[in-house]
């Protein structure tokens, strides 16, 4: 499994489609990937990628689920869950 996340990695960073913040946002939560749950906060992936404006964090997560790199999972009162879809993506 862990060889299916790095060949994603690769076709994440080759994606000319993804600037430079929304590839560091898909890294920092493969860097957070537990158990197939992940859960930072904005915050924590701001700071985790050294940017301060969420809402950049949110636009990149828009866009990486939109292409298939991630799933996320709406939470109420908490975190979102977010997962690497390493079988899902349409733009590879």
């Amino acid at each position: 499994k862990s060889g299916k996340v790095f060949e994603l990695m690769a076709k994440v960073l080759e994606n000319e489609k993804l600037t430079p913040i929304d590839k560091n946002v898909f890294m920092a939560l493969v860097t957070y990937n537990g158990r197939g749950k992940i859960f930072p906060t904005r915050e924590q992936i701001c700071k985790r990628i050294g940017i301060n404006r969420i809402p950049t964090i949110s636009k990149s997560i828009k866009l990486l689920v939109s292409l298939g790199y991630i799933k996320t999972q709406r939470r109420k009162h908490s975190s979102n869950l977010y997962f690497i879809n390493i079988t899902g993506c349409r733009i590879l």
